[in-house]
């Protein structure tokens, strides 16, 4: 099981040490406007 997690940098998510919002809604916002598509962060 070792072998199989690869762990692969995200661009702004691994930046910061932490990250707090006061609603989801806050969070969902900074996702889309910070975060790339290919993170699976987006609305559907």
């Amino acid at each position: 099981m070792r072998q199989l997690f690869i762990n692969t940098y995200k661009p702004v998510m691994d930046d910061a040490l932490t990250r707090t919002f006061g609603t989801m809604a806050g969070n969902r916002l900074w996702c889309e406007q910070n975060l790339s598509k290919w993170l699976s962060c987006g609305r559907v």
